[in-house]
Formats: C-alpha cells, structure tokens, sequence
C-alpha cells in the first residue's frame, strides 16, 4: 500500500485526549476505561455509513437528504463513509458546517454529474480535519473502481474509512489493512475505524483487526474499531437507515465525562 499523503499532527481535545498514560488522569476527557452504566449520559464518537449513494436501488441514488438529517439529529463527532458520492459529501458539509475530507475509488465516477465515487471522512464544525492519507491497496479487482485507505487527523484523534472488495480480494487486502491501522495507533493512540469490509466478523477479526483495538459489528460486514486503551464502548445499529440504503449504520457511544 503506497501513501500519498504525509501525516499531520493532531492537537488536543477535550473529548478525545491526545495521550493515555499517567497524564490520562489529569484529561476531563469523555472516554472511560468501562462501560457507560444504564441511563449514563453518552455521546457519539463515530458513526459509519455505507451511503450506497449512487445505486438507484438506495434513495434514488442520492444520500444527500439522510445523511445530512443523521448529523443534525445525532450530531457524531466523526462520521466515516463508503459508497459516497463527492456532490454528495460536499452538500453535506454546506448545510452541516461538518469539515470533509474525501478519497475517490479508482476512477470511479457517481452519475448525473454528481462528482467522484469513493470514501470520506467527516468530522463535527468545532474540530479541524486534515487528511494524513490516501493509499491504494497492492491486491484490486480489475475495473475502474479501486479500493483505498483514507485516513485523517481530527482534534487530538486519528480516524480511517476504507471498503474492501466484495468479489474475493478482501482477505488480501485485509491484510494490508491491519498494518496500516496498526502503523496509524502507533503514531495516535486516539484511533478510529470504520468500513465496510465485506468480511464477516470472524474473518475481521482475524485478517483485520490489528492489536491494541476493539472491533463492534451489524453480523455482517459493517465493521467499527476502536482502540483498545478506551475501554469497552457500546455500539448502536442504526436500523432506519436500511429505508435508504443497503446496510444499517453504526454509532458508536462512549459516556460523557
């Protein structure tokens, strides 16, 4: 996998603390090392989304309306997407105030004129975004889509989107995968993941899955990690979200401090 991109570096945040070490105790951050208790406030570090933007089949082919209704109403920190259209990411982040970053698959393109096809990351208005990197996995399908890796810095967090193949590639890439995401906790221990990876949890755990994260699921192929240093968090299946697309999102929640 080749970098096209060099990393920057992220600043502090009061939700996201830069470091978790002795000076952890020291950081009003909102991550514990357990479980939020029942009826604990929480909030959304993450959510993830197939958009399946283009496909007639899924809202017409436009996620625009959805998406943009999914962060005025839950409001995530971050929100990692696949299968997006980049009109699409760009009318999100006007009517949100969201920042954007985008990669596009290959020379994939999204029909009508609504730009590239790919995957973006999106990070809520009081926090910066700065894409660290954009690669191209070594093992593709032939065609004019091809999988990437984007990752990008946010406010003291690290935060990567990818989509591997559905037609036999994924283990391969997987593997690629699982050391880029590693080389990313190495530098940001505040690591973010999400992605549909076409593998079920079993194989994404073991092909994906590096060491020092966590990894929720919807059972198929929706995936979340997170690093491990925060603890155990829940995961919320965002089942509305299958009247326009075809897989339910995921959120992730952390309590508050």
């Amino acid at each position: 996998m080749r970098s096209m991109h060099s990393p920057a570096a992220g600043r502090t945040s009061h939700r996201l603390p830069v470091v978790l070490s002795l000076l952890a105790a020291l950081v009003l951050g909102a991550f514990a090392a357990a479980p939020a208790s029942a009826g604990a406030a929480t909030f959304t570090p993450l959510i993830h989304i197939n958009a399946c933007d283009r496909a007639a089949k899924c809202a017409g082919g436009n996620a625009t309306g959805n998406l943009t209704a999914i962060l005025r109403g839950r409001k995530p920190e971050l929100l990692t997407l696949n299968e997006v259209c980049s009109a699409t990411v760009n009318q999100v982040a006007k009517r949100t105030g969201y920042k954007k970053v985008f990669a596009q698959a290959g020379r994939a393109m999204c029909p009508g004129g609504r730009g590239k096809y790919g995957n973006a990351i999106m990070a809520a208005p009081q926090r910066d975004l700065v894409k660290t990197v954009e690669a191209k996995y070594s093992m593709q399908q032939a065609g004019a889509e091809k999988r990437v890796l984007l990752c990008a810095d946010s406010t003291g967090a690290a935060v990567c989107t990818t989509h591997l193949d559905h037609r036999g590639k994924a283990v391969a890439q997987a593997g690629e995968l699982r050391t880029a995401l590693a080389a990313q906790l190495a530098r940001n221990a505040n690591l973010f993941f999400g992605a549909d990876l076409n593998l079920a949890p079993p194989a994404a755990r073991q092909h994906a899955l590096p060491a020092g994260m966590r990894r929720i699921g919807d059972g198929r192929v929706m995936h979340i990690f997170y690093a491990a240093a925060f603890g155990q968090l829940g995961g919320v299946l965002l089942k509305n979200t299958l009247t326009w697309t075809d897989h339910a999102g995921l959120a992730l929640r952390a309590p508050t401090a």
